[in-house]
């Protein structure tokens, strides 16, 4: 305890030594008072009976009240608490009691950050520090950065690499041209995707029954992938067995839709013979 050592400086003019009260006590001032046992007690009582140790005392009873605001099983009830204490520190404290006015003017000064505790439990600056530590490091070993960009890439490695941490719509936007990619590709090139566009052309749609066939194949992989992932197999098998279901459904589906195109077809070239067969009437001079 930082008051505990000023005194001690101050009534023995030197640190604190084995036989010093103040020293001897160090562990016990900081220790909560619902810790205590009697002999630290007792050598409590014995400490603050010294009329020289008045500041020791008040600087341990805030420091016992800062204890109970945190440890307090109501977090509504210890932000009161907390507050209370940073009120009643930070104004009317007798000069002589220096730091518990440093003490008082800080607390009032981020008393926003000390009470959102309660509000954010377990909230700790922890690891920030320890980042801070590992870039102090970082430039002590490196001698010296001279170059800004240099020193962001080797702070970032140093504190944990370069991680996927991107915002949601950049992620968003990145999955959406990807997946663009991927189909574009895969219409352009997979044999599939390829059979069914001869199969959209004029020519292929008379092939549009027949072609159901090639859906039997689909299905009978389909249903081995299922038969492993169900004895064990990795779970990503599971992606293909879908793409191979969907290829199938999509020549099963070209079939019926292939023969009402044809019908169209026919129909429209039946109408387009009849037009041409019909009779021209005799031309009219003017």
């Amino acid at each position: 305890m930082k008051g505990a050592a000023q005194v001690q400086q101050a009534i023995c003019g030197h640190r604190g030594r084995k036989g010093d009260p103040l020293y001897a006590a160090r562990r016990t001032l900081s220790t909560g008072a619902d810790l205590l046992n009697d002999k630290q007690k007792d050598r409590l009582d014995t400490l603050f009976a010294d009329d020289a140790h008045v500041e020791v005392e008040v600087t341990w009873s805030v420091y016992q009240r800062m204890i109970a605001a945190y440890r307090h099983e109501n977090r509504r009830h210890g932000r009161e608490l907390m507050a209370r204490l940073i009120d009643s520190i930070s104004t009317g404290v007798p000069k002589a009691l220096v730091e518990i006015t440093k003490l008082g003017r800080t607390l009032k000064k981020r008393a926003a950050d000390v009470l959102a505790y309660f509000d954010r439990p377990s909230t700790s600056n922890g690891p920030t520090e320890a980042i801070n530590g590992r870039l102090e490091h970082l430039r002590g070993s490196a001698l010296g950065f001279r170059n800004l960009t240099n020193y962001i890439a080797r702070s970032l490695l140093e504190t944990g690499g370069f991680r996927p941490r991107l915002q949601p719509w950049i992620r968003m936007s990145l999955i959406w041209t990807a997946s663009v990619h991927v189909r574009t590709i895969m219409r352009r090139y997979m044999p599939t995707n390829i059979a069914l566009d001869g199969l959209r052309s004029r020519r292929g749609l008379k092939w549009g029954i027949p072609a159901m066939l090639l859906s039997i194949p689909y299905l009978y992989t389909a249903s081995l992938l299922t038969a492993l992932i169900d004895s064990g197999a990795p779970r990503w098998l599971f992606a293909f067995t879908v793409i191979l279901i969907w290829d199938a459904f999509k020549f099963i589906a070209m079939g019926p839709v292939s023969l009402v195109a044809l019908l169209h077809v026919r129909a429209a070239e039946s109408r387009q013979h009849r037009a041409l067969r019909r009779p021209v009437g005799p031309l009219t001079h003017l």
